[in-house]
């Protein structure tokens, strides 16, 4: 098997933490008339442009780090958790899926055979929504038992692969 620094197959899982599979990874991605850095500068333009945040939105734009694209993002004006929470996943996958879809190198990545049979999971120890709580080479992350988030990004990448194939 390949070596993905920052990933690691366990058993039937890929865990991954800012990885190739991380919205923070360099990439470029054209959608919606822009261009975007990474999955994470266009999914936070995402949920500034929802919540009709224009001045946010513009400025994740310019962002040219990912980190800073997120910061602005939890900025946005009017924002509502419960509001972003039905939209979040969708706007996620669109992100996601252009960043595979649209960089070649990528897209060999996620479709690679040693992925077949196998779920992604964000082993974020720090994110509950996106990831599972557990770091990413800790073996406890095996047993989804221990699983203390949603792992909504590894659902996406699952999807994303899917959709690929």
């Amino acid at each position: 098997m390949k070596e993905i620094a920052g990933t690691k197959v366990f058993g039937k899982y890929v865990c991954f933490w800012g990885s190739v599979f991380s919205n923070f990874a360099p990439c470029n991605i054209e959608a919606q008339g822009h261009t975007f850095k990474t999955s994470e500068q266009y999914f936070m333009w995402q949920k500034a442009m929802y919540f009709g945040d224009v001045v946010i939105a513009d400025a994740i734009l310019n962002a040219e780090e990912p980190r800073l694209a997120k910061e602005l993002g939890r900025r946005v004006k009017g924002y509502d958790d419960e509001a972003w929470s039905e939209v979040r996943f969708n706007a996620m996958y669109k992100a996601v899926f252009a960043k595979f879809s649209q960089n070649k190198k990528y897209k060999e990545i996620i479709i690679d055979k040693m992925f077949d049979g196998k779920n992604f999971v964000e082993g974020s120890p720090v994110d509950n929504v996106w990831g599972v709580g557990i770091r990413w080479d800790d073996p406890m992350i095996m047993d989804e038992s221990n699983w203390m988030g949603q792992n909504l990004l590894g659902k996406v990448l699952d999807k994303v692969r899917e959709n690929l194939l």
